[in-house]
Formats: C-alpha cells, sequence, structure tokens
C-alpha cells in the first residue's frame, strides 16, 4: 500500500504529538488532522488520512493502526487497545513515545558500536589479500635465489599463499 518506507523518526514525532494533543483534551479526530497537516508533504499524511476515516467509521484507533503492521507493530496496537479500554490513552502514547525513543536511540547506539569494528576487519581483510597476492611473492622469489631449503612452516605459507593468490586474481582478473 505504500512503497515507499515511513522514517521510524516520522512515527516517533507521530506518537510524541498524538500524545501531546490528546493530553490536552482535543479529541482523537482533531488531533489526527492537525497532524496530518503537519505532515502535508510528508508520506505519513495519506496514512494518518486512512486512519481518520476509519475512526470516523466506527473503528478504534488500535484497529485502524493494526492495518499497517509495518509501521505500527503489534505490540504497540495492543497497548493502545488496552489503553483505550482503560482510558489511559494519554499515558499510553506518552509510554509509547520514551519507548520507541529509546530504542531508537539503542539500535544508533549499537550501529556506532559495531562500525569500527567492521571497518577494521575490513582494512584487515583487504591488508591480508594485498600481502597475500603482492608481498608474499616477492619473498618467495628473493628465497628462491638463496638456492636453501626453506622450514616447512614458510612453505606451507608460500603455497597457501600461492593458492589463495591463484584465485583471488583469478576472480579479479588481475595478472
Amino acid at each position: 500500500m505504500y512503497k515507499n518506507k515511513i522514517n521510524k523518526q516520522i512515527i516517533i514525532l507521530f506518537f510524541e504529538q498524538l500524545s501531546h494533543l490528546i493530553h490536552t483534551n482535543i479529541s482523537l479526530i482533531i488531533a489526527l488532522e492537525l497532524i496530518k497537516n503537519n505532515f502535508s508533504k510528508n508520506k505519513i499524511s495519506n496514512l494518518i488520512n486512512n486512519i481518520i476515516l476509519d475512526i470516523k467509521d466506527g473503528k478504534s484507533l488500535h484497529k485502524s493502526l493494526n492495518k499497517y503492521p509495518k509501521y505500527f507493530p503489534e505490540i504497540i496496537t495492543e497497548q493502545i487497545k488496552f489503553a483505550e479500554k482503560s482510558g489511559k490513552l494519554n499515558k499510553c502514547l506518552t509510554q509509547i513515545t520514551k519507548d520507541l525513543k529509546a530504542s531508537d536511540k539503542m539500535r544508533k547506539n549499537i550501529l556506532q558500536a559495531i562500525t569500527y569494528p567492521a571497518i577494521m576487519l575490513s582494512l584487515a581483510i583487504i591488508l591480508c589479500a594485498i600481502f597475500i597476492i603482492f608481498i608474499i611473492p616477492t619473498f618467495q622469489d628473493l628465497f628462491n635465489q638463496f638456492n636453501t631449503k626453506l622450514p616447512y612452516l614458510t612453505n606451507l605459507i608460500i603455497k597457501i599463499s600461492n593458492n589463495i593468490a591463484k584465485y583471488i586474481k583469478m576472480y579479479l582478473n588481475i595478472s
């Protein structure tokens, strides 16, 4: 239905604004209309419009949000369902906003924590490939000039390097 993904920040902002507006005792439909107007040039405005139409047709907020599980997970719609029944929708929306913000912050922290090791691992792989393809063959030529028998481990490393270099060069078409 909505081919373009709606940013998680927009969903957080949606719940934050809805919470504030409901807290001021504005009706749900008017609150959603105001939010829709704030997002007039955004992908979420069509989604909010459909939610408004559902609510005007007599559906509850949680049933309307349930139609869009990609943007509103079941755990959120279930919380809203119980909040609607208990009359504590405002508190629920506030808590959902806090939870979404905390979840988003944790996701960003995890990505930030993974970035450095991923860069280091990539760099290590590239350096190993360069070492295997270009450096070890140079040492092999140097060792061949001495006409001496090399230790077993050195021969093993050279043979492994030659095989890996052969396949890497074949894969990358390097001469």
